[in-house]
């Protein structure tokens, strides 16, 4: 199934609903799946949006340890962390994210359907 995602805060914040609404919507396919993490020293759940024709992971940080708030038939709603990278502290830094997952209304430019 692809999704069209909405990250709903910048660097931790709640963005406003008028900035969210601006925002262009990623499409994908979405996965979840364990990976070991060496930050944390653990196995971690991670959630990542697919590009719908190669399959491989879009350029958006991934979600760590996402938690489903709520479901619906057309919509999802995911939590968690995201990772990113500071390149001039050259430091990982940890903010907490949302992810709102609208069901796509076109699945024509991809042949995976089950």
């Amino acid at each position: 199934m692809i999704y069209e995602l909405v990250r709903v805060r910048d660097h931790g914040w709640v963005l406003p609903k008028f900035r969210q609404a601006l925002l262009d919507r990623v499409r994908g396919h979405l996965s979840i799946d364990e990976q070991p993490d060496p930050v944390l020293n653990r196995t971690v759940r991670v959630a990542t949006l697919l590009d719908t024709k190669t399959l491989l992971p879009l350029d958006i940080p991934a979600l760590i340890d996402p938690m489903i708030l709520k479901a619906a038939k057309s919509f999802m709603v995911l939590t968690g962390i995201e990772r990113i990278h500071d390149p001039l502290q050259n430091k990982d830094f940890e903010y907490a994210q949302s992810w709102v997952l609208h069901e796509s209304a076109s699945d024509w430019d991809i042949g995976l359907h089950a």
